[in-house]
């Protein structure tokens, strides 16, 4: 940042110490009772969060509800029985995986190739797992899969709710 023209607010990250001090860039502000309320904790990402999608899956004369959820853990414990489960060491390792509920059949698992339903369900889940990834489907998400197979040149609308289809 070069210097402004007139007065400009801008922040400057500090830290604060348990006995109160804060501290920028090496040096001592003050303490935290001279700053009047203007210091505010600073949001640290904790990476990612368990998370539920519900999603509409239309094919050839059917419709299925669909439940997509991402488990990760939020806590060291969670962490450690994820990964006794075989699901990587890591958080990241670990919401990396999205599992598929067939919310009709009650199925639930993270391997699309094991969904009973492979024609639909299997395919919608195979084209999340493979082309979208969790984080960019998005929430009502509507999935024509005679589509996704090339079966035909436009998706299907669902009703008046599903006007604005996504791909």
């Amino acid at each position: 940042m070069n210097a402004p023209d007139e007065i400009t607010l801008a922040d400057l990250e500090c830290v604060v110490m348990p006995n109160g001090e804060v501290i920028c860039l090496g040096k001592t502000l003050g303490w935290v009772g001279d700053f009047g309320g203007r210091l505010r904790p600073h949001e640290v990402d904790q990476g990612p969060k368990s998370e539920i999608k519900v999603i509409g899956v239309h094919d050839e004369c059917t419709y299925k509800p669909m439940a997509i959820l991402r488990i990760a853990p939020a806590n060291e414990r969670e962490r450690r029985i994820l990964g006794r489960a075989g699901f990587g060491l890591s958080t990241e390792e670990q919401a990396a995986y999205a599992f598929s509920y067939d919310l009709n059949s009650g199925e639930c698992t993270y391997d699309p190739f094991k969904l009973s339903d492979q024609r639909t369900c299997g395919e919608a889940a195979r084209w999340i797992r493979g082309e979208c990834g969790f984080d960019m489907l998005p929430h009502g998400a509507f999935l024509d899969c005679e589509f996704l197979r090339g079966e035909k040149e436009a998706p299907m609308a669902f009703e008046d709710e599903f006007d604005k289809y996504w791909k």
